[in-house]
């Protein structure tokens, strides 16, 4: 933290305002960081699973002791590596039963940071880290728990969205010498689309899920196209000019350019998914959940 940064906090709470950090680690990885620069009124960490204001702890939600040992069962049957987070330890497995190395070169990291066992682990963390390369593997477990877990996945949305937004614009600039703001926003959501299709059909052909891909971005353009071109008028793009098309929004021989164009979008999602550290998914408990066993306990 820079000293300006400081300086402004610390001027920010003399003038009354209330400064709050707002993290997904727990306390056990924030109270040496963050404290050490300067105080802040309260926290909200581990993904919302504890909050405290002024030194008081307003909520500290961990997994029940029972919960916990569901969970590290299933997480060895799925062959899901993972580190549990909780505010006074985190805990982690031991090499020897790591399934991934990359998973492995992760941990070593940690060496000498004081890290509890999986079997100090129940009752004692509020979230957990999750590393797999199996899609299949992680689906199953997400299913699983589908009722009681929400995930945070940080290999999709947003940024997949930029990404794409970025390069189908600067694509257009390139081919036609201008583009739309339309086309950057549909541009995003076709390459997250086919981020989500490469994973549902990554042991497929690389073929068979370009046919897939372009069939895909052409139904999305047949979409935007009836919305802002016909509909409300724009006149973005019309292939009116070209063999068989359709309203002039779309044709074959631009569904046969979105077919080669995803050769290049599925490898640039793949060298992304490879620098983003793939297989990467945070757990808590769902709220609902959390109430349900609340009431579940008052009722007793």
């Amino acid at each position: 933290m820079s000293q300006s940064t400081k300086e402004a906090i610390e001027q920010a709470r003399k003038n009354g305002h209330i400064c709050v950090i707002n993290s997904g680690r727990t306390w056990k990885m924030v109270k040496g960081q963050v404290t050490k620069f300067t105080e802040f009124d309260g926290y909200v960490l581990g993904c919302g699973t504890m909050v405290t204001y002024q030194g008081q702890v307003l909520l500290h939600e961990s997994f029940s002791e029972a919960f916990s040992r569901r969970i590290i069962e299933a997480l060895d049957r799925y062959k899901i590596d993972a580190v549990l987070e909780g505010a006074e330890n985190n805990f982690k497995d031991s090499p020897q039963r790591i399934h991934y190395e990359k998973a492995r070169g992760f941990m070593a990291g940690f060496e000498g940071m004081n890290f509890g066992s999986f079997e100090e682990a129940p009752g004692h963390f509020d979230k957990f880290y999750a590393y797999v390369e199996d899609p299949q593997s992680i689906r199953a477990f997400s299913e699983e728990f589908s009722q009681e877990l929400s995930v945070v996945d940080r290999e999709q949305g947003f940024y997949r969205f930029c990404w794409g937004g970025l390069l189908y614009g600067l694509i257009e600039i390139f081919w036609r010498g201008n583009t739309h703001w339309t086309m950057v926003l549909t541009g995003g959501a076709c390459f997250w689309l086919l981020d989500r299709l490469d994973r549902l059909t990554g042991g497929e052909p690389q073929a068979a899920r370009c046919v897939k891909g372009a069939l895909l971005i052409t139904a999305a353009e047949l979409m935007v196209g009836l919305f802002f071109n016909r509909l409300l008028g724009y006149t973005i793009w019309d292939y009116s000019d070209k063999p068989f098309n359709l309203y002039g929004q779309i044709c074959p021989l631009y569904t046969i350019y979105w077919y080669f164009l995803c050769y290049p979008a599925f490898w640039l999602l793949r060298l992304l998914r490879g620098a983003e550290n793939p297989g990467y998914r945070q757990f808590t408990q769902k709220s609902a959940y959390k109430r349900d066993c609340k009431r579940a306990a008052n009722r007793v």
